[in-house]
C-alpha cells in the first residue's frame, strides 16, 4: 500500500478537518482509549486532535492498527531509498529560498507581478467564474445518481458557502500577502530542515511532527484570508442516527464560513473500534490496486526473463 500515507492525509483533508495550532508534540492515541470510543466519538476526536495539531493521533484514530503499521513500514522503506543528487539540490534550494535572511523581501518581489496580473486580468472576472463554477457543480449534483437527497443538500450548502467566501476574499491585498509570506517563512524556519538527508533521518513520529508544523503554517495563512479552520473544528459535534450491530449512521455537524452544515456518514465497527466506512473502503481499494500493479509487474518481469533465456 504505497499510497497509504497520501490516502490518509487526503482523507483528512477531504473531511474538511485539517487544522493546526501551536507546535504541540505529537501524541499517540492509546489503544484502550480508541476502543472505548462510540460511533459518534470518532469525528470529534479527530477534530480535536487536528485542532491541537496532533496529526499522529488523528491518523491513528482514522486507521485500523494493521493499516497504521503498514503506513509506518512504508515510511521506513522509503527512507532506505537513496535520493538522487537532483532531489537533494532541489530540496536544499527550496528550503534556502524560504529560510534565508531576506526571504520575505525576495518572496514579496516574486509575488508582486502575480498580484498585479490578478488585479488587471482576473479580479473583475472572479465573481462570474465562481458563479459559473457553482452552477456547473449544482447541476452535476442534481444529476448525480449515487448521492442521496440528504448528501446532495449537504454538498450544495458547502458549495454555496465556499462560493460566497471566494467572492469575498481580497486575494490582491498587499498587506494580507505580506502577512502570508511572513507566516510561510516562519513555518519553513520552524521546520529546522536544511537538507533532504535531514528530512529522511526523521523517525515516523518526528516526521508527523514536521507535517504538523507545516499544517499549522498553511492553516494560519488560510485564516488570514477568512478560512478559519480552527473555528470549524471547534464546532464539530456528532450524534448517532441509527446503530445496529457493527454498523451505524452518524450525523456530523459543524460551522464553516459562519454557516451551519451537517453531513451523515456510515460507520463500521471492526475489532472493537469504529471507523468511517468510506475510509475503510478507500484503504481496501488502494491495497487491491497496488496488489494488482505488483502482480502485473511481476508477470512482466517473468516474461522478460523467459525471453532473455530464449535469446
Amino acid at each position: 500500500m504505497k499510497r497509504l500515507i497520501a490516502l490518509s492525509l487526503s482523507t483528512l483533508l477531504g473531511c474538511g478537518l485539517v487544522a493546526c495550532s501551536s507546535e504541540a508534540p505529537q501524541q499517540a492515541a492509546s489503544s484502550a482509549s480508541l476502543q472505548s470510543d462510540g460511533p459518534a466519538d470518532v469525528a470529534p476526536r479527530i477534530a480535536q486532535d487536528l485542532k491541537t495539531n496532533n496529526l499522529l493521533g488523528a491518523v491513528q484514530a482514522m486507521l485500523p492498527p494493521d493499516a497504521f503499521a503498514e503506513m509506518k513500514k512504508e515510511y521506513e522503506d522509503a527512507r532506505k531509498e537513496e535520493p538522487s543528487d537532483e532531489d537533494r539540490a532541489e530540496f536544499a534550494t527550496m528550503m534556502t529560498k524560504f529560510t534565508e535572511a531576506d526571504a520575505e523581501a525576495k518572496l514579496a518581489a516574486e509575488l508582486e507581478p502575480l498580484l498585479q496580473k490578478f488585479e488587471t486580468e482576473m479580479a473583475a472576472q472572479l465573481p462570474f467564474m465562481v458563479a459559473m463554477g457553482q452552477g456547473f457543480a449544482q447541476q452535476w449534483l442534481q444529476e448525480e445518481t449515487t448521492l442521496t437527497e440528504a448528501q446532495k443538500a449537504q454538498a450544495s450548502g458547502l458549495l454555496t458557502a465556499t462560493g460566497n467566501w471566494l467572492q469575498s476574499v481580497k486575494f490582491a491585498d498587499r498587506e494580507l500577502a505580506r502577512q502570508a509570506i511572513a507566516r510561510t517563512v516562519e513555518t519553513a524556519r520552524a521546520l529546522e530542515l536544511k537538507t533532504l538527508d535531514e528530512a529522511r533521518a526523521l523517525s515516523f513520529e518526528d516526521s508527523m511532527g514536521k507535517f504538523g508544523i507545516a499544517f499549522a503554517g498553511a492553516k494560519d495563512v488560510l485564516a488570514l484570508y477568512g478560512l478559519k479552520i480552527d473555528d470549524a473544528l471547534g464546532s464539530v459535534n456528532a450524534k448517532v442516527v441509527s446503530e445496529e450491530g457493527d454498523q451505524a449512521t452518524v450525523a456530523v455537524s459543524y460551522r464553516l464560513f459562519d454557516q451551519p452544515l451537517e453531513m451523515e456518514t456510515s460507520m463500521i465497527r471492526q475489532d472493537g473500534r469504529w471507523y468511517g466506512k468510506d475510509a475503510l473502503e478507500s484503504i481496501k481499494s488502494a491495497a487491491e490496486d497496488e496488489a494488482d500493479a505488483e502482480s502485473d509487474e511481476a508477470e512482466v518481469d517473468a516474461q522478460a526473463e523467459v525471453f532473455s533465456e530464449e535469446d
